[in-house]
C-alpha cells in the first residue's frame, strides 16, 4: 500500500524486566548488513516505563514536573512504537514509574520501502 511505512526485524528481540530503579544497559544487536536506525518497543505490562537508547548506556530517567525525561512507554500496549536509535552500538536502559516489575520488549528494525 502506497504511503504505509513498513518495518522489518533487523535483530533479536531483547526483554528487560523493569522496576523503579534503572535497568542496566543492554546492547541491541543486529543480524543484517543494513544500517539499523529504528527500534520497535512494546510494554504489555501494567506500569509506565521510561526508556533511553544511547551509544554509551546512559541511565533512563522519568520526567518530573518541569524537568524533561526520556521516552515514555505507556502501560498495556497492544502494538509497538517505533523510535529512532543511534546507528553505532545502541544500548537500551529503562526505569519503571512504580516498583513493578514489568517486562518490555525492544526489537531493532529497518525501514523497508
Amino acid at each position: 500500500m502506497a504511503g504505509t511505512p513498513a518495518f522489518r526485524p533487523a535483530g533479536q528481540t531483547v526483554a528487560l524486566s523493569v522496576v523503579a530503579t534503572s535497568h542496566a544497559a543492554v546492547l541491541l544487536t543486529t543480524f543484517t548488513p543494513d544500517v539499523v536506525t529504528y527500534c520497535a518497543l512494546l510494554n504489555p505490562g501494567a506500569v509506565a516505563v521510561a526508556v533511553k537508547i544511547s551509544q554509551n548506556g546512559a541511565a533512563a530517567t522519568l520526567p518530573i514536573d518541569g524537568t524533561p525525561g526520556d521516552f515514555i512507554l505507556p502501560p498495556l500496549m497492544q502494538f509497538p512504537i517505533v523510535i529512532p536509535i543511534p546507528t553505532v552500538t545502541p544500548q537500551i536502559t529503562a526505569i519503571g514509574a512504580t516498583a513493578g516489575p514489568t517486562v518490555i520488549y525492544a526489537t531493532p528494525v529497518v525501514y523497508q520501502s
